[in-house]
């Protein structure tokens, strides 16, 4: 009988650390970012889903002279979720100086996005990438990811999963041209 409870008990324990390393250290892994620190990021013109004429486009040249996040998300993506929260902060708090936050989804239908935030201001602006060529541009292979483009439209860094919203501040402050 010990025999059998230990089992079961080794089992568990492998279940519980497959469980944490699947949700917290595999999105990190899982990405690897086409991130050209200094380079000039790959125009888009994607169709606006959320927060802004859902008849037009947003793309990227557009934005110059404004730093821009790119936050490559869905709906499904649990990790994505989790930072949603840090995303609408950064967009709140640092949207009236230089910052764009531009939510970029992948693959999914407006339907599905309406109804995820149904009721719920995200406090910026989130464009369709239904085939994901965008994020296929900026290599993004796992959500989260996130790209921080300065104002005169060059990649200044990029970071995958879910990071701190002092980390995010970080990036931010780094793209600023002087």
């Amino acid at each position: 009988m010990s025999e059998s409870s230990l089992s079961l008990r080794q089992v568990g324990s492998v279940l519980l650390i497959s469980l944490l390393v699947g949700w917290f250290l595999l999105p990190a892994l899982g990405t690897q970012l086409r991130h050209r620190n200094g380079e000039i990021a790959p125009d888009f013109s994607l169709p606006v889903m959320l927060g802004g004429d859902t008849n037009s486009r947003q793309s990227l040249a557009a934005l110059r002279g404004k730093i821009v996040l790119l936050d490559f998300w869905a709906t499904w993506c649990g990790p994505c979720r989790e930072s949603l929260p840090l995303i609408e902060r950064l967009a709140q708090e640092h949207g009236k100086k230089n910052l764009v936050v531009l939510g970029i989804n992948q693959g999914e239908s407006v339907e599905q996005v309406q109804r995820f935030y149904a009721g719920h201001d995200p406090g910026y602006t989130i464009v369709s990438d239904a085939d994901s060529a965008v994020g296929n541009q900026f290599g993004v292979s796992g959500l989260p990811s996130m790209v921080v483009v300065d104002a005169n439209g060059k990649q200044r860094s990029a970071v995958s999963g879910v990071p701190s919203y002092a980390r995010l501040e970080r990036m931010v402050a780094e793209a600023e041209v002087p």
